[in-house]
């Protein structure tokens, strides 16, 4: 299955809408998109796309101007009709909102240069039908020269101050952002993995 959700997340960050801006312009300075896609995955392997939303604008959050946050808000709900789980809100009772903030430092120059700094996770289970486990976070800051990446697991809600050193560029080789995963039941038998994720690039 961790396979699988892998296979499904690449192909989902691959096809997403790209951000417009050349390659020496810091995306601190252009628009962050409005939404980002995760998934919802049932224990027969079906598939729904959870859409993430932006509920903090990109804007500066030190003295110096050059940190950087974005948090994004999803939303799963539990179907009053089959006791299962969906991303459709008329399909009965909020289950889970979840929220995924990434932290980044841009530092600008002849080489535009970036930095993830830290992960915020918080969520709230809306519903005691539903149970919450295994829940951990994926991130990464790499480029065709650094390789960052790391795995928290998160037993509460919290921060996670990365600890990397080395500033990356932007190119297609690049990545830097974060991946928030759960496990979600109903009953003894029903299972659901969440997968939402949270990148620059």
């Amino acid at each position: 299955m961790k396979k699988f959700i892998s296979i499904m997340l690449s192909s989902l960050l691959m096809t997403s809408v790209p951000l417009c801006v050349s390659a020496a312009e810091p995306v601190s300075a252009s628009a962050i998109p409005q939404r980002m896609v995760g998934l919802l995955i049932d224990d027969q392997g079906n598939t729904q796309y959870v859409v993430g939303n932006l509920v903090t604008p990109q804007s500066p959050s030190s003295v110096e101007g050059s940190t950087y946050s974005a948090t994004y808000e999803y939303s799963v709900y539990r179907s009053a009709s089959d006791e299962t789980l969906s991303v459709d809100a008329s399909d009965g009772a909020l289950a889970l909102h979840a929220y995924l903030t990434i932290e980044y430092t841009v530092l600008s120059g002849s080489l535009t240069r970036y930095l993830l700094t830290g992960i915020d996770v918080d969520w709230n289970l809306m519903d005691n039908l539903v149970s919450l486990f295994e829940k951990h976070v994926e991130y990464i800051c790499s480029d065709v020269s650094v390789s960052q990446h790391d795995t928290y697991n998160m037993p509460s809600p919290g921060h996670i101050d990365t600890q990397f050193d080395d500033y990356i560029t932007r190119s297609t080789a690049s990545t830097l952002g974060a991946t928030l995963s759960f496990k979600l039941g109903m009953g003894s038998d029903r299972r659901w993995d969440l997968v939402l994720p949270n990148y620059l690039f």
